[in-house]
């Protein structure tokens, strides 16, 4: 499990032990605190009291400390929620906080309902607003928000099948910025869906969709995008327990976010074939073999578009150690044909089998290269990591 190199320093900024208690006080009031320590030294303390005012009503308040690279902070929270009816619910937030950049009022509000319009088919529908106010470089609040914005979605959920499951959701988000910011207003639109369908006893095949793009409502241009989709199946015969077999296709396209007054945006796109298939062998050994095809484009407005194709293949043996334990070895080969390089090694990991299809990971990869299909290949992923595996 890597974390963006754009906001971690070392590898001991990606690990954060934390520990909390809740204790009731009586029927409708209680109190909690949790404690949180990143490796680093940076940790965060939160307290609280929550009550529950009636049935589906409650109010709570929270005071956060936080001390993050030498700096400190604290945050001061007080916000009540209701639920009723048939899925309805209201929110309202209030934070005070205050850091480096001085005093920050955020305001926030919503309202949800969810609703079971069709046997099997559900709908959810909601809005939420909130208002940002900062304090000036005089050491006052100025006059007006720096930021207020406002989101509606709208999701669903079919289930009115056995083999086949349906759901989506969708998000429309405005940002308006006050002029005395100098910063843009923007909106922005997010769509995302899941198919899963059981074909056959022993074959199941699963869509994914993950789609924004965001727009610079002065310049009238888009100034982001991402769209993440992908097709999977897994054939696990019944009938035959000693193998399985899992096929991917999935295409990442990203347009990070930039300043339009300032420079042109630059876009990637990479296209990935995956093949993976598992034999359980006798005396409780199991090999797993991956072969993945990466097809990877970078295009900058002034210069043409530089593309690369990448050959992954990975041979993994592991041993059961017991029902919930497993321990693995694997030697790897990464091929770039831009590069015309060869890269590969070895990497060993401790497995803790939580389900068959969950396991939480802890190991040392002696190469510089991931096994994720989409990780970049300037940064390097030697060392100890934790990670955690989930196969549908």
């Amino acid at each position: 499990m890597r974390g963006d190199s754009r906001l971690y320093q070392e590898s001991s900024d990606l690990f954060v032990t934390s520990i909390g208690a809740r204790y009731k006080l009586s029927e409708s009031l209680q109190i909690e605190g949790v404690e949180s320590l990143r490796w680093s030294g940076d940790n965060a303390t939160q307290i609280g009291v929550r009550s529950e005012l009636s049935e589906g009503r409650t109010v709570y308040a929270q005071q956060r400390f936080v001390d993050q690279f030498g700096q400190e902070s604290y945050a001061s929270v007080v916000g009540a929620e209701e639920r009723w009816g048939q899925g309805a619910r209201a929110f309202s937030e209030y934070q005070l906080e205050s850091g480096q950049l001085g005093l920050r009022n955020r305001a926030v509000l919503g309202i949800g309902k969810r609703t079971q319009v069709l046997r099997g088919l559900t709908i959810d529908a909601g809005y939420q607003r909130s208002q940002i106010l900062s304090s000036s470089g005089a050491g006052g609040l100025n006059t007006g928000s720096d930021l207020s914005q406002d989101a509606l979605t709208l999701g669903f959920e079919w289930l009115a099948r056995a083999d086949l499951k349906a759901s989506g959701r969708l998000e429309l988000r405005f940002d308006d910025h006050d002029d005395w910011t100098g910063r843009r207003d923007q909106q922005q639109y997010l769509a995302m869906g899941a198919i899963s369908y059981q074909a056959h006893p022993d074959l199941s095949l699963q869509l994914r969709l993950n789609f924004s793009e965001t727009e610079d409502l002065i310049f009238k241009a888009t100034s982001a995008s991402f769209l993440d989709a992908s097709l999977g199946a897994a054939y696990r015969p019944r009938d035959s327990k000693w193998v399985a077999v899992l096929f991917k296709l999935a295409k990442r396209y990203e347009r990070r976010p930039v300043d339009l007054a300032v420079e042109d945006p630059i876009s990637e796109e990479s296209d990935v074939a995956t093949l993976s298939p598992i034999f359980e062998l006798p005396l409780g050994f199991q090999i797993v073999e991956k072969l993945a095809f990466k097809r990877y484009a970078l295009k900058a407005p002034t210069l043409p578009t530089s593309i690369s194709h990448t050959l992954l293949w990975i041979n993994r043996l592991n041993y059961h150690l017991t029902g919930t334990w497993d321990i693995g070895g694997e030697y790897r080969f990464m091929r770039n044909d831009l590069s015309q390089s060869l890269a590969h090694g070895a990497l060993f990991e401790l497995n803790y089998i939580i389900k068959d299809a969950v396991r939480v990971g802890l190991g040392y990869n002696f190469t510089r290269f991931s096994d994720d299909e989409f990780a970049r290949l300037d940064e390097s992923y030697a060392g100890p990591f934790f990670r955690v595996v989930a196969h549908y």
